[in-house]
């Protein structure tokens, strides 16, 4: 019996290194996650405002200054914005691309 004296050490180190390995990987990819969200709520809201400044009787301005704004508002980069003023009151169609850096432990 002497000689399985500590021989779950090393099974025990194991187990917590990879405790610790999917914790850190299940904390990224939590983090990854919500700065994606992050980013589709600052593109969406960019694109709203983006899409009134269309209407030149709003008197918005600019859309894309409009929509950087917001973007920069909501913690993101406009990276392109699509978008057409129209005097019409027909729907419009604005498309926004938005960037949100993410630091993350991996």
């Amino acid at each position: 019996m002497t000689g399985d004296r500590g021989s779950l050490t090393p099974l025990v180190a194991m187990v917590a290194a990879l405790v610790a390995t999917l914790a850190l990987v299940t904390t990224s990819l939590a983090g990854a996650y919500s700065v994606r969200v992050q980013a589709v709520t600052a593109a969406d809201a960019a694109a709203l405002a983006a899409a009134v400044a269309t209407y030149p009787s709003a008197g918005g301005g600019d859309p894309v200054s409009a929509a950087r704004r917001i973007a920069a508002a909501n913690g993101a980069l406009l990276v392109a914005c699509r978008c057409r003023v129209d005097p019409s009151p027909r729907p419009r169609v604005v498309t926004v691309v938005t960037e949100v850096a993410v630091n993350l432990p991996i």
